[in-house]
């Protein structure tokens, strides 16, 4: 892992792996609006906040994390991803497919 070829410098490294919470960030997107609607709801149905999200990357960097997981819903996916890659993969490919065939 990258972090270790720093140990010992007066270097920090850290890995900010963020869930969708909302932000403007749709705002000024050039994507086809249908993507920019999904985008949207999943930022807003999350709960989780730009100010809880920037605590959540401060404590961890404070705790001296590397890799860090700010919002609720990616803990548990990387967790699935992580112990479970082939059915994070399986579903990740049905919910494509049912997208893809619902346009």
């Amino acid at each position: 892992r990258g972090e270790f070829e720093l140990s010992g410098k007066d270097v920090k490294v850290h890995v900010v792996c963020p869930a969708f919470f909302p932000t403007n960030l749709m705002d000024g997107a050039r994507a086809p609006e249908s993507d920019k609607s999904v985008a949207r709801k999943l930022m807003n149905n999350l709960g989780d906040t730009a100010d809880s999200v920037a605590q959540n990357i401060y404590r961890g960097m404070e705790r001296g994390q590397f890799m860090i997981l700010p919002t609720k819903a990616e803990t548990n996916r990387w967790r699935v991803k992580r112990f479970f890659p082939n059915a994070f993969y399986r579903a990740l490919v049905k919910a494509v497919g049912q997208r893809s065939s619902a346009k």
